[in-house]
């Protein structure tokens, strides 16, 4: 079915049509590796490195609904995968990067302005990277060497390298010399760790959300265009970036946040914004934690908890309401997550713990919960993706 609405033009893909064009298996027998989120659509990686999306794909003016998991064009096989906004990148077995979706801010990394490309195109120019992290408008990875870059929209310092305010359309070195082991990039700011366990933010300050300390200004020119430390004397283990907002787990498995804090999304008990990291409620050892828009899911051995904003269902507790929670609530169904993603466009998924099936809820009007079907209507319970 064909719709034209003005200047954007949305086809929607039928599951069928989906499946038939698309060779492969649906499932591999070797199971899930990774899940990526963007805002309206979702990814999954297969352990043989396949790709497949769902949701809604492709470039503004043009874009496909598929609400079922369609394979990446291409013959890439990628070992890791990330997501946000519109944008998606892969790193390949070869070290190669590659993304697709808009570079209107030189975002794919391909030293130019463009329209963007609805297929993988390589990052650089066959520069080697060992992770790369897709945010709205501005990208990052780290190279074998542990050397962050980032290249895209550097309005307010988000590309870190102590440049700007021009956007960045190849790929530049953090400034600092630090040595990285993640990277989490978001809409205007963006926070790493150091193989050494310590955090950094750069970019946009004005909810606190560098945690480095000190008043909360909300001014857009209050920035850092290079990484700050983030304070506290935490040993970081894992870092993840929301809409003016981070969340971290210590080593010892403890989760903090800090920045804006309206929604509940820093999971203290409290609405008010902490421009230093503040323990989330609960004494959780979590296992992993991914920030959404504005709500943030972990998970835990036994249990799986989400928290803050909850207005399509996205805290996935089984409550409809736009109620929003500023402790962790448990995610209903009793399923076991090896990992859970939360997207900027308030919708979740989750891999099972054995790596053979996919879940999602929340938001779903365009199709991004795979369930076969494009809804206005809140999903609140995790939701088997169509395989």
């Amino acid at each position: 079915m064909l719709i034209n609405g003005g200047t954007r033009m949305v086809i929607v893909v039928s599951v069928l049509a989906a499946c038939a064009a698309d060779d492969s298996p649906m499932m591999t027998t070797d199971g899930l590796s990774s899940i990526a989120l963007g805002t309206a659509q979702s990814c999954r990686l297969d352990t043989d490195g396949t790709a497949r999306c769902w949701g809604e794909l492709g470039l503004a003016g043009a874009t496909t609904i598929a609400p079922a998991p369609v394979a990446v064009a291409g013959t890439l096989r990628f070992e890791q995968l990330t997501a946000y906004g519109k944008m998606v990148c892969g790193v390949s077995a070869d070290s190669v990067a590659s993304c697709w979706g808009p570079n209107d801010r030189g975002q794919l990394g391909l030293g130019t302005i463009d329209a963007g490309s609805a297929t993988p195109v390589t990052v650089g120019t066959s520069r080697p990277f060992s992770k790369i992290v897709a945010g709205d408008a501005t990208s990052c990875g780290i190279n074998p060497m542990g050397q962050g870059l980032c290249w895209g929209a550097n309005a307010l310092g988000q590309v870190g390298a102590d440049v700007g305010p021009t956007d960045v359309q190849s790929p530049l070195p953090l400034a600092g010399a630090l040595v990285m082991r993640e990277i989490s990039v978001s809409r205007d700011f963006a926070c790493g760790i150091t193989t050494a366990g310590a955090a950094y933010c750069w970019g946009s300050n004005a909810n606190g959300q560098l945690g480095g300390g000190g008043a909360i200004t909300g001014q857009a020119g209050d920035l850092k265009r290079a990484p700050q430390a983030v304070i506290g004397g935490h040993s970081w283990r894992a870092i993840t970036t929301g809409d003016q907002f981070a969340c971290g787990i210590t080593t010892a498995g403890a989760a903090f946040c800090w920045g804006s804090g309206g929604s509940g999304q820093l999971g203290t008990g409290a609405t008010t914004a902490s421009s230093t990291p503040a323990a989330v409620a609960g004494g959780h050892v979590f296992t992993s934690l991914d920030a959404g828009r504005d709500f943030t899911c972990g998970t835990t051995q036994s249990e799986s908890y989400c928290w803050g904003a909850n207005t399509y269902g996205q805290l996935g507790n089984g409550d409809a309401s736009p109620a929003s929670s500023t402790m962790p609530v448990v995610v209903a169904g009793a399923i076991s997550f090896a990992e859970l993603r939360a997207s900027d466009g308030d919708h979740v998924c989750g891999i099972s713990s054995e790596r053979t099936a996919v879940y999602c809820w929340g938001r779903n009007e365009l199709g991004q919960l795979g369930i076969g079907a494009a809804s206005n209507t809140r999903t609140a319970t995790p939701t088997l993706v169509t395989q």
